[in-house]
């Protein structure tokens, strides 16, 4: 892994990024010479209308894509030129996500599923299981953990998702739409429990969100018009 090269304190920079999606002879422009700074520990919402760039920017911020111009820097780590092994290890140390799709391993229990991290990153058996018991219960999935993922409600499928973000405790987490699949009274659940581990740990938070309840507990909002921030922001 390349050595830190931006101050700790600025965990995500973004310098003059563009990226253009290309078919045939078409392009769309999903980001368009964008820049901000994420401090450690904020806790930050993207909103703006649906085709902004808010998942493009998640996908360019954890490694899932590269730009096509610009310069991405997460955790101090200059990711913009790193290889497809390099970007995944990175990932790896760095970075949680929850996504709107789940992305769950349907062959696998609600156990299982937030136990992969932990066995990519060499946790101990006993260190796996405590840390698996700790966030069932604290998205509220503690009596399902040996059901097949697959077998449960979009909802908590989504929570299963979250526990396993959270479980590897990486010092940022990125979540596009987290809540738009929970029930009201689940939803609230987990933004009071995002807001807790952000307290208690630290941890940078991102979240792309149409949800007025994460908007108004967000640190900052970034709003998003057209791969840009509005002019205001900028």
């Amino acid at each position: 892994m390349n050595k830190p090269d931006t101050p700790p304190t600025k965990t995500i920079v973004l310098e003059r990024v563009c990226k253009v999606y290309r078919s045939g002879a078409s392009q769309v422009r999903a980001l368009d010479d964008f820049s901000c700074t994420i401090e450690a520990g904020e806790f930050t919402c993207l909103a703006g209308p649906s085709g902004s760039g808010k998942s493009t920017l998640l996908h360019l911020i954890g490694g899932l894509d590269v730009p096509t111009s610009g310069t991405v820097r997460v955790a101090g780590r200059a990711t913009t030129h790193l290889d497809r092994t390099a970007r995944a290890l990175f990932r790896r140390e760095v970075v949680g996500f929850v996504f709107q799709t789940f992305n769950l391993i349907p062959v696998l229990t609600v156990a299982e599923n937030v136990e992969y991290p932990l066995l990519l990153a060499g946790l101990s058996a006993g260190e796996r299981r405590r840390r698996i018991a700790k966030v069932l219960a604290d998205v509220g999935l503690a009596d399902l953990a040996d059901r097949p993922a697959t077998a449960l409600s979009s909802g908590q499928q989504q929570r299963v998702a979250i526990a396993r973000a959270i479980a590897p405790r990486p010092p940022v987490i990125l979540a596009d739409e987290p809540t738009a699949n929970l029930d009201s009274t689940t939803g609230q659940a987990i933004i009071d429990l995002f807001v807790a581990i952000n307290r208690q740990q630290s941890t940078t938070f991102l979240f792309s969100s149409h949800d007025p309840r994460i908007i108004a507990r967000a640190n900052r909002v970034l709003w998003l018009e057209d791969g840009r921030l509005r002019p205001s922001q900028a």
